[in-house]
């Protein structure tokens, strides 16, 4: 324990109550005018004396528990009863001497605590003890010399001298204490990470941590003669006072600010200013963190929540927020607002040739290429995938939107070099204008606009399509009919018909296709060529085309029990579905559980389909054609065929497209092209069918042309199931008939 604890703490007092006793012995034999020792208030004083001092030299070594306390007090006691016995032998100045040698050693041995926590009354202390313990050795043995009167003042004046030598050590011990508590604090005020100030009411710097001067680059000295305005940004330096009102009135205040450093650079600062006291009167205390960092964070999140981080352009949200904007501007000064929407064509070719890397390099350098043609006031936006948007305010007219979009399709035209070759893309977009007095939202414009895009993609793609009201009626429809062919299948609207394939010189019944009508409960009939496509879109499409399949498989089943056992099967196949993984699996499996041979089942894709996949969909050629299935390429002729491909692809089957049959009559192109087709088909040793045929001189221009079966409504039209196996049977009969 250090020294100046004990001595506060416990020494003093009990040496300050010692001196007393010290000085009340001499005392008491004056005032009685009994010079001699044995005076009974003389003996109580000394053994008063001898039992503080003893304790009081005692609590500098020692530590106060209960058990010391105990040792302590039989000390004491052990004192107090020398005290009694030695004024009553005569040798009391002989133990005041053992005292003032106890109390030298004391002082002495701890030489080093003493001066660090009592500073310069060491020495003091050292020459009392001293003139102390020379005094009662003088008593002791040269009692005629110091003796009577003079003695007991002398002992007096030795007694004050002892306390007011313990008065200035507690100051010395007290002062020094303080200076260590001030330089403590001093190194935490100055150790601190942030920028700690004191100010008085008018904005006076009264004092400054090193933080301070570390952080602002303005030396320390300086910092005291500088005003907390000269800090402050502009803009937050015309508010110091009202903030100095607000923290003389509340106590405290929490508040944002830009501190401005030497070097002139600003750095955004949060103040905690608090009401203080400082050299007796009110001042203000401000702890001031740099926030730059926090402020860093806070942009990055912004910038992640409002901005695309792969191209860098505004989002969808912020998108929306500008256009919410916009509208609101334009609603109350009466302005146009243009919004174009437009997608990338074909893209995710660019992303299955080139890779994904590749395709977000392209839409980097479309989102540059697009920021470079816009106004400063306009925005540019990715929204998503390869879709982007352009809101262009205060538009003069139709027309001139329609040149900015122009002249974004044809910058769009400019090929872009990747991966060190030249790609060129093309973009459709759709246009929608807020008009003066209009109530649009910034969604309803947006899905105007999406509209419009689509209607620019059926018109061919690398154009653009202003939005026309009669399309919002469309889209309803189309998302309507989406909505009920989700549950269509579920409440058996669907059905399959079947359309006989028959052979052109005998008119026999050779084969089925098997087609997909929908009978809607509020709308009647729709036709597929209007919901195929919703089914594509939606990815209803695989649902749908194994239902067909299935239903198909089990009708041929069943007519092969009735006896018809070398009917074949078509059924149509989406491109989605052939080339889905393990659709070759799936056939077979299907093959399996309804019992249908594979040679009775013939599937059927378009030859657009066969040769866009053409590597993709070898592989499912060849599976369907090791588990015996048959392959028909539908609508032939109306594609890009490579015939070499055609010739190593396991085709079965090639179907004359119907338009080149409904124009043989008319156009003889066309029906060179039909001819060529049959040659083609009969050459390669191939089956081939003609679709839609409805007279008897497309049937001649068929049996002329050596094609070997056909289909259409001259025979049948598509039929159900049970008026199908009734037309088998009469066939049948004519046949056998003939």
């Amino acid at each position: 324990v250090g020294l100046h604890f004990r001595l506060r703490s416990r020494a003093t007092a009990l040496l300050s109550a010692s001196l007393l006793s010290f000085a009340a012995a001499p005392a008491f034999a004056l005032l009685l005018g009994d010079q001699s020792l044995v005076n009974p208030l003389s003996i109580l004083a000394h053994a008063a004396t001898a039992a503080l001092m003893l304790m009081g030299l005692l609590t500098h070594l020692s530590r106060p528990n209960p058990k010391v306390a105990l040792v302590l007090l039989a000390v004491s006691a052990l004192g107090a009863a020398i005290g009694l016995l030695v004024p009553l032998q005569g040798s009391v100045y002989l133990g005041y001497s053992v005292f003032f040698v106890a109390a030298l050693v004391v002082i002495l041995s701890h030489r080093e605590s003493f001066v660090r926590e009592a500073g310069g009354s060491f020495a003091s202390a050292v020459v009392l003890a001293s003139f102390g313990l020379l005094f009662n050795l003088a008593r002791v043995f040269s009692p005629a010399l110091i003796a009577g009167m003079p003695a007991q003042l002398f002992q007096i004046t030795l007694s004050v001298l002892f306390g007011l030598y313990l008065l200035m050590l507690e100051f010395n011990v007290a002062f020094i204490a303080l200076h260590r508590e001030q330089d403590r604090y001093r190194t935490l005020f100055d150790a601190a990470g942030d920028i700690i100030l004191v100010s008085d009411f008018e904005g006076n710097v009264l004092a400054a941590n090193q933080g301070t001067a570390e952080r602002l680059g303005y030396p320390h000295e300086k910092l005291l003669t500088m005003r907390v305005m000269d800090i402050d940004a502009p803009a937050d330096a015309n508010r110091v006072g009202e903030r100095m009102e607000a923290i003389r009135t509340q106590g405290a205040a929490v508040f944002e600010s830009e501190h401005v450093c030497a070097s002139g650079t600003h750095i955004p600062v949060e103040v905690n200013a608090r009401l203080t006291q400082w050299g007796g009167q009110p001042a203000v205390l401000g702890v001031i963190r740099d926030i730059t960092e926090r402020k860093h964070s806070e942009e990055t999140i912004a910038r992640m929540a409002y901005y695309d981080p792969l191209t860098g352009l505004a989002n969808r949200r912020l998108a929306t927020d500008r256009l919410n904007q916009a509208i609101e501007h334009a609603s109350r000064t009466d302005e146009r607002v243009a919004l174009l929407f437009f997608d990338l064509d074909h893209f995710k070719t660019v992303n299955d040739t080139l890779g994904h890397t590749a395709g977000d390099t392209l839409l980097i350098a479309v989102g540059d290429r697009l920021s470079e043609l816009v106004r400063t006031g306009d925005t540019v936006a990715r929204l998503g995938g390869d879709e982007f948007m352009l809101l262009i305010v205060d538009v003069s007219s139709k027309e001139a939107v329609a040149t900015v979009a122009w002249k974004i399709l044809e910058a769009l035209r400019q090929p872009f070099l990747l991966c060190d070759q030249e790609i060129h893309v093309t973009a459709s977009m759709g246009i929608a204008v807020f008009e003066p007095g209009a109530s649009s939202s910034a969604v309803e414009l947006l899905c105007d606009a999406d509209i419009a895009m689509y209607k620019a993609k059926d018109r061919g793609r690398d154009t653009y399509q202003f939005h026309d009201p009669a399309l919002n009626a469309a889209a309803v429809e189309r998302f309507n009919l989406k909505t009920d062919l989700r549950r269509a299948l579920e409440s058996n609207e669907l059905s399959v018909v079947f359309q006989p394939q028959v052979s052109v010189s005998g008119l026999t019944i050779v084969g089925a296709e098997a087609l997909l009508r929908w009978h809607h409960p509020g709308r009647g009939p729709i036709a597929p060529e209007e919901f195929i496509p919703l089914a594509e879109e939606s990815g209803l499409i695989g649902t749908i085309g194994r239902w067909v399949l299935h239903e198909a498989c089990c009708q041929a089943h069943a007519w092969r029990d009735a006896g018809f056992v070398d009917l074949r099967i078509g059924v149509n196949v989406s491109g989605r579905q052939f080339t889905a993984v393990g659709f070759a699996d799936e056939v077979a499996a299907l093959l399996a559980e309804t019992g249908l041979p594979a040679s009775c089942l013939e599937l059927e894709i378009t030859e657009s389909i066969a040769m866009r996949h053409s590597e993709s969909i070898a592989t499912v050629f060849c599976e369907l054609d090791a588990i015996g299935v048959r392959v028909a390429i539908d609508d032939f002729g109306t594609g890009h065929s490579s015939l070499e491909r055609l010739a190593s692809f396991p085709i079965h089957t090639l179907k004359v497209a119907r338009p080149f049959i409904q124009a043989i009559e008319t156009d003889e192109a066309q029906s060179a092209i039909a001819r060529s087709i049959i040659l083609l088909a009969n050459s390669l040793r191939l089956n081939v069918i003609a679709e839609g045929v409805e007279n008897e001189r497309q049937l001649q221009f068929l049996r002329e042309t050596g094609c070997a079966q056909m289909q259409g409504f001259l025979f049948s039209p598509p039929i159900s199931a049970d008026d199908f196996i009734r037309l088998l049977e009469a066939n049948a009969a004519a046949v056998a008939a003939s």
